[in-house]
């Protein structure tokens, strides 16, 4: 396995088609746990975060809103995505283990996520401000919804069954490859701008 297609692998563990059903089986299996609250701020919390992602794609593709001196096009998504939801799921597999199990579960989570956030950059599909704002992002998500001090007394039954499913969803050939969620991004920033064609980093 050479350079990139080292990093086009690691980049894939950030990506929408992995990390959106995830994230709604942690929310789900929270609200039938009983532990509704924790699911509410989770659905709120990261739903918030998808918007403003959104937003700023949408406002740079639509209408070329964004920084020349920064190198911003908008939030990176996969960063986001890796720094909220992968933190929330080492949480959430050992919320009924030792507050030292959690927090290294979540320390590992998010380390994972910062190599996500770095295959971006060496991708050449976001900018280091775009990388660092969606790492941030998630990080704030999954700093404010992750209980402190908290340790569960129900287990979810089918939480390594997830996790299973995520490591061989991920392994998948092809995965990552084409970005269908950027596709159709693009095509609602178009349809709201009455473009014809999106910006890109070298027109805006």
């Amino acid at each position: 396995m050479d350079g990139m297609t080292g990093w086009m692998f690691l980049t894939r563990w950030g990506n929408s088609v992995l990390l959106l059903p995830v994230a709604a089986c942690i929310c789900i299996s929270l609200w039938a746990g009983g532990d509704r609250r924790v699911a509410w701020h989770w659905a709120f919390t990261f739903g918030g975060a998808v918007l403003i992602v959104l937003v700023t794609k949408l406002a740079f593709l639509g209408w070329g809103i964004g920084s020349h001196s920064f190198d911003f096009t908008g939030i990176s998504g996969h960063s986001t995505l890796a720094a909220s939801v992968l933190p929330m799921l080492g949480w959430w597999l050992t919320r009924d283990r030792t507050l030292s199990v959690q927090r290294t579960a979540v320390l590992a989570a998010w380390i994972v996520a910062l190599v996500v956030g770095a295959s971006r950059v060496s991708v050449s599909v976001h900018s280091v401000s775009e990388v660092v704002c969606g790492l941030a992002l998630g990080t704030l998500v999954a700093w404010a919804v992750i209980p402190q001090g908290y340790v569960a007394k129900n287990r979810s039954a089918f939480r390594w069954a997830l996790l299973g499913a995520l490591l061989i969803a991920g392994m998948l050939p092809g995965l990552g490859e084409s970005d269908e969620a950027h596709g159709l991004v693009m095509r609602i920033a178009l349809q709201l701008s009455g473009r014809t064609e999106p910006f890109t980093r070298e027109t805006f």
